[in-house]
């Protein structure tokens, strides 16, 4: 079984608010991680911005996965046996 999650991409501005997909999938108990799909150091940069639609959309700090310790991460994201 694998594990399904939602990625909020900080690099690309979305068009239109994130807002509701966000919403719906916390609704549906989906996990998040913020990504910047950084090809370089300087797109990290971009974070700040990834955390900025997070909280926009509502998402708190134990609902996205790259917030969590190594362990804890390796846990929520394990295939169920």
């Amino acid at each position: 079984m694998s594990v399904a999650l939602r990625k909020l991409n900080a690099l690309t501005i979305p068009k239109s608010s994130p807002n509701c997909k966000i919403r719906q999938a916390r609704k549906r108990g989906i996990p998040f991680v913020i990504s910047v799909d950084a090809h370089s150091t300087g797109a990290l940069n971009y974070l700040k911005c990834g955390v900025h639609i997070a909280r926009r959309g509502g998402l708190r700090k134990n609902e996205i996965l790259n917030t969590l310790s190594a362990s804890d991460f390796a846990r929520a994201v394990r295939p169920a046996s």
